[in-house]
């Protein structure tokens, strides 16, 4: 059993969850000045994902419990969780009609996890003026998963080999194009966002550009790569990692 102090520092949520992508910054800052345009793979993907997205973090902020698309995404193989995990998840079994979703096979693999389900149906959310549902954002299959994230990562280090022609828009619009698809792709079932930021900067840094501020630009998942890319720019703070970094001076004349 892992001391509760690792487990802390893995944390995937508040606070804590800086430590974890600080973990994967390292990680990243390994690969030397370059070699990203060589050594960018799905792999490294899930690598950063692990590092940053703790797989044994125990969801604190949850108490303990997954939800039921963790449960899903482990029968679908969109996510690796841990056994132990889906033994302590309420959540195998669903809310709603959504066990309708499995199949018989789907059913038989958590059930060997050592889950088991509670009685059908459930409700659905019940608020103060009645029964609703609430949307959520529609994802690429999952069985394209694979092929769509070897596809991005070698448009990317297509991209990364060819000849500079300076300025900084040009590194903005690789990690725009990095992190705008990488979420449509949506491989995981939580951490995407701090995948596709961690990736933006360290292909912002092969391009001498430091990070931007994330947390100050709205950077919807369905912008545009241009539109990701100035957003990008607005945000990078006014000296750069860099000062030699071509064309970051641009920066201080883009619209606000």
């Amino acid at each position: 059993m892992q001391p509760r102090t690792e487990i802390r520092r893995l944390s995937q949520h508040g606070t804590l969850a800086h430590a974890s992508e600080q973990m994967a910054r390292e990680v990243l800052a390994s690969i030397p000045l370059g070699r990203l345009k060589s050594e960018l793979s799905s792999e490294l993907l899930h690598v950063v994902h692990s590092v940053a997205y703790a797989p044994d973090d125990r969801f604190g902020t949850l108490k303990g419990k997954l939800s039921f698309d963790y449960a899903l995404a482990l029968v679908r193989g969109k996510h690796r969780i841990e056994p132990a995990q889906i033994r302590q998840s309420w959540a195998a079994a669903p809310a709603g009609l959504a066990l309708r979703t499995y199949d018989s096979s789907e059913i038989a693999k958590i059930r060997q996890h050592g889950a088991s389900f509670m009685a059908l149906p459930w409700p659905t959310l019940s608020t103060v003026s009645g029964r609703s549902q609430t949307g959520k954002t529609v994802f690429r299959p999952a069985n394209q998963i694979p092929a769509d994230l070897n596809k991005l990562c070698d448009e990317v280090k297509k991209m990364l080999r060819q000849p500079r022609h300076g300025g900084a828009l040009e590194g903005a619009l690789v990690a725009a194009h990095f992190k705008q698809n990488f979420i449509a792709i949506h491989p995981y079932m939580d951490g995407n966002g701090r995948v596709s930021r961690l990736m933006a900067e360290r292909i912002l840094h092969e391009f001498g550009l430091p990070a931007p501020d994330w947390s100050q630009g709205n950077f919807d998942l369905n912008l545009g790569v241009e539109d990701a890319a100035l957003l990008i720019l607005q945000h990078l703070p006014k000296a750069p990692a860099n000062p030699a970094a071509p064309g970051y001076a641009t920066v201080a004349h883009l619209p606000s």
